[in-house]
């Protein structure tokens, strides 16, 4: 028996085999179903600037080229970056002003090659997510843990740092939500 694809036959043999690689392929393309890693960065949180950090980029450097979809990031107290995606009518429900916007949720991805990364935050009461992409993940993009990891203090700057041990290029990710803000 054969299936017709795009006017041509194809036998189903071929095309089942087609359809499963694609599935599969497909299958890791999803950080989620991937897991968390087998071997995480050590995770540091606080509220002073790490200790030996030698270079530094901010998203707010006209040297850094960011790129935004669904949405313009928009400036808050000159530092930090909120990432708009939805105006939010306040009223009794919200307490927001009315047209005030705030990101649902976001993703800011970079690529770096150094043993320790951080991220200068908004301090806040919602967690922040990383995902890593690399040596130690199989080149699969996976999360390092699913809970997420606390700013030590809910207002000012905090700093997360992810300690891989070792240097290598590496593709991480970090996942926010509503009004957190990252400099």
């Amino acid at each position: 028996m054969a299936a017709v694809v795009s006017g041509r036959v194809v036998p189903t043999e071929t095309l089942g085999a087609r359809l499963r690689r694609s599935a599969r392929a497909a299958r890791f393309n999803n950080p989620y179903v991937n897991g968390v890693m087998a071997a995480p960065p050590t995770i540091t949180a606080t509220t002073a600037q790490p200790a030996g950090q030698t270079n530094g980029r901010r998203v707010t450097d006209a040297a850094v080229p960011m790129r935004a979809f669904g949405g313009v990031p928009a400036i808050y107290g000159t530092v930090y970056h909120r990432f708009p995606v939805a105006t939010l009518n306040g009223g009794s429900s919200g307490g927001n002003a009315v047209g005030a916007q705030d990101a649902l949720s976001w993703q800011l991805e970079l690529t770096a090659d150094a043993a320790k990364v951080s991220f200068r935050l908004l301090g806040g009461t919602l967690p922040h997510r990383f995902l890593v992409q690399g040596p130690a993940t199989g080149d699969r993009l996976q999360y390092v843990d699913l809970a997420g990891t606390l700013t030590p203090s809910s207002s000012g700057t905090n700093w997360i740092t992810l300690d891989f041990g070792a240097r290598a290029l590496r593709r991480i990710v970090i996942e926010g939500e509503a009004a957190q803000a990252i400099d």
